[in-house]
């Protein structure tokens, strides 16, 4: 397959955890555009790019680490088209102006639509950006760490520093942490209550970064294989092993501080070079999301210009979706030590993304005092500081965790013996406490969680909030116990999901999965301008359908399903979403020409469906595709004499309408014309007609009307000759014409189609 040399702009990224970097267009309506490409998964729509003949970026990211990073991210630089890809969020694109492929995920309103020249990109960005916002319409770009670790912040003598942590922290005499930080916010303890609590449930906590080393005995037993995946573009989707060790650092934390029923979802976003494009981030997001997952880790921040306003709107939708799915999204606050412009410890606010964002948790690094000690009962305040050697702040910072000298597992080994610094680190210590919440509350939503953390933070800086510590440092050692006032949980309702949606006659009909111990389920609807809002409570677990009649025409609707019994509540897992469809109204008729099917317009619809059974068919068969301005479709393909059935479905999209399956039956009569139409006496005309075979006879229908509100009909049995005078009529007027067949059939008249209007002057 030929490949097309495809040009990058290329930019830096920086892994916060010790992590460094340095003409004219033709209008194409998208419903009409036959290489649109539906997918509904990541990895589909990874494929598709592939199939599409999108270039393998990592070649250009090999091109891009002899060039100057800094020179070239600028959004100044001439090569900001030079990508040909404009991304779109989006429920319809009526127009691409010239893209020659077009691939959309509908689950996320995303569309990927590339460009055979920067000219042509440039043009349709010009054109797009006038229709739509710009956290909407952005173009895509490459990201690009040459500088993949900073060295200074490595500990190489494997479990010194850890040792010198086990001195402070009085042991645990149920599981021994790897990590100091998982014991310095009591996990360790509920690590180990969490057989005794009976906590089965489970949760799913993603880490979107370098992949994963899974040899490391940490994440024995503790990776969702059938959920991770390499989003990287040009490698194997399902090889997330870690080539730079980042990855396996921070998922390692969280294994370390969670138990075996929080299972690891690793989406790998970074090569081995440290090169992304935001695109892939976007998917790996989209990916964690398609997993079902209840936290995602983020270690890494787009720093300076790169945490721009194009940057922010590709990935802005996504954190804003999560948040109001239930998903907490843990980020990094960011370091220092950029190989880029030198910058200095800074607040996070317009300088480092998605840290600043109100839709995520942003974490701070803390570091151990040396010669301090802390109880194994309660969290110390003289214990830790914030590190102003790399930790960004500001007032958008959430908590602060652990982040300095921080034992974990790395890309080779099997111990988990390596020690690293930054807010990379201290991130997934706050996944692993959400994670604990989400195992024991899993009916909390995102503010809720980020409350119920709030209230075990233990203050460390000045008295509230504020901008190194944030709320705190969440001390967890007690939260099972305060949970469940000492008793034993009961066995918590399981999730549910979405299975199937679908247009209905009365109205959007849903499907979900059983969910353990349910008595009964909450149905939850959500618009693009709505948040979730419970529309019915089915009593029963056998019921699992439900129909929403009060679903307008035209609208998107998402929907969401829990599990209930009694006062507790399951989580919601897979969700749905689709356009309501109204199911269409139409008829069927004999037609001069052939068969007639009209119908009446559908609000929301995009185009139409016409589904035709032919004689000696039993099943239908898609027949005709016509764009939303058409109602009505001529079906010359007929034989006379024959039964033809018809039925329509509205579309948009993925998204069909219902529609009527028994359809229409119509017994096909061929037309007929009149051969001449002549007034040659007075107050008369003369009708006549070539024969048509098989018929019962004719009719002519006369008016001195065009519109035919007023007419007469003369009958002529076929037995007759083929001509007709017709009297008393106005003479000097003007007589408009026109004829039909009929036949008698089973004891019914069936009538052919009229004849075009021919017009006489009557003597």
């Amino acid at each position: 397959m030929r490949r097309k040399r495809w040009s990058y702009l290329i930019a830096c990224v920086v892994l916060a955890g010790g992590l460094a970097a340095p003409g004219t267009y033709t209008k194409v309506y998208a419903q009409d555009y036959e290489n649109v490409e539906y997918v509904t998964s990541v990895s589909e729509l990874r494929d598709s790019m592939d199939e599409a003949d999108v270039v393998n970026s990592a070649d250009v990211m090999d091109r891009g680490a002899d060039v100057d990073a800094a020179a070239m991210y600028s959004s100044e630089s001439a090569d900001i088209y030079s990508l040909r890809r404009i991304i779109l969020y989006t429920d319809e694109v009526p127009e691409t102006y010239g893209a020659t492929t077009v691939i959309c995920y509908d689950k996320y309103d995303y569309y990927v639509l590339g460009y055979d020249t920067e000219v042509a990109t440039r043009q349709a960005y010009e054109k797009l950006q006038e229709e739509y916002e710009p956290d909407k319409c952005m173009l895509d770009q490459v990201i690009y760490s040459e500088d993949v670790l900073a060295d200074s912040d490595l500990d190489s003598n494997s479990y010194a520093a850890q040792r010198n942590v086990d001195a402070m922290l009085a042991a645990s005499e149920t599981y021994k942490a790897v990590s100091w930080g998982t014991r310095y916010m009591g996990m360790d303890r509920l690590k180990a209550e969490v057989s005794e609590y009976k906590l089965d449930a489970k949760v799913n906590v993603a880490v979107i970064d370098t992949g994963v080393n899974s040899s490391d005995t940490l994440f024995e037993g503790r990776i969702n294989e059938e959920g991770s995946m390499n989003c990287c573009e040009g490698e194997d989707r399902s090889d997330y092993g870690d080539n730079m060790g980042h990855g396996s650092h921070v998922a390692g934390i969280i294994a370390d501080a969670t138990p075996d029923n929080v299972r690891l979802t690793i989406i790998k976003c970074f090569t081995s070079r440290g090169a992304t494009t935001v695109s892939t981030v976007q998917q790996g997001i989209m990916a964690a999301l398609d997993s079902g997952a209840d936290v995602i880790n983020m270690s890494f921040c787009f720093y300076g210009k790169n945490a721009s306003d194009n940057t922010r709107s590709k990935l802005d939708e996504l954190l804003k979706s999560a948040k109001e799915d239930g998903v907490i999204m843990c980020v990094a606050a960011g370091n220092t030590n950029s190989t880029v412009n030198n910058w200095e410890i800074s607040d996070v606010e317009g300088v480092s993304y998605p840290a600043d964002s109100s839709d995520v948790i942003t974490v701070s690094g803390l570091m151990q005092k040396a010669g301090t000690e802390v109880t194994a009962d309660r969290i110390s305040t003289d214990a830790v500081k914030f590190d102003d050697s790399y930790s960004y702040y500001g007032n958008a910072v959430d908590f602060s965790a652990p982040g300095t000298k921080i034992t974990s597992a790395w890309k080779t080994g099997t111990n988990h013996g390596f020690s690293t610094s930054g807010t990379s680190m201290a991130a997934p210590h706050i996944s692993a406490a959400a994670a604990y919440v989400k195992l024991a509350e899993p009916e909390l939503d995102s503010s809720q969680l980020k409350s119920r953390l709030i209230s075990y933070s233990v203050d460390l800086g000045t008295a509230g909030k504020d901008k190194y510590y944030g709320y705190g440092c969440p001390y967890m050692a007690d939260y099972f116990a305060n949970t469940f006032g000492g008793k034993h949980l009961e066995t918590k309702v399981g999730t549910c999901a979405v299975e199937s949606l679908g247009n209905s006659k009365d109205g959007l009909r849903l499907s979900w999965t059983s969910a353990d111990n349910a008595s009964g389920y909450k149905i939850y609807r959500k618009t693009a301008t709505s948040a979730y809002k419970c529309i019915a409570e089915i009593k029963g677990s056998g019921v699992r359908t439900y129909t929403d009649k009060t679903a307008a025409a035209g609208i998107r609707y998402r929907y969401a399903v829990r599990g209930v019994n009694g006062t507790a509540e399951g989580q919601p897992a897979a969700t749905k979403a689709l356009v309501r469809l109204t199911q269409p109204k139409y008829n069927v008729k004999n037609a001069y020409s052939g068969v007639k099917v009209s119908w009446n317009k559908v609000k929301g619809a995009s185009g139409y469906k016409i589904y035709r059974k032919a004689p000696g068919q039993n099943g239908w068969k898609q027949y005709k595709v016509l764009s939303a301005g058409t109602l009505t479709f001529v079906d010359k393909n007929v034989t006379n004499y024959r039964n033809y059935t018809y039925t329509v479905k509205a579309f948009k999209g993925t998204s069909a309408s219902s529609y009527d399956t028994a359809g229409v039956r119509l017994y096909r009569m061929p037309g007929c014309k009149a051969k001449t139409v002549r007034s040659n006496s007075r107050k008369t005309m003369d009708v006549t007609w070539n024969k048509v075979r098989y018929v019962s006879g004719y009719q002519i229908q006369y008016s001195t009307s065009s519109k035919f509100d007023r007419y007469k009909v003369a009958t002529i049995n076929k037995s007759t000759k083929l001509r007709r005078r017709i009297s008393s009529l106005f003479s000097g007027k003007y007589y408009y014409v026109r004829m039909r067949t009929y036949r008698r059939v089973g004891g019914k008249t069936i009538y052919g189609g009229w004849s075009s209007v021919q017009r006489v002057k009557v003597k």
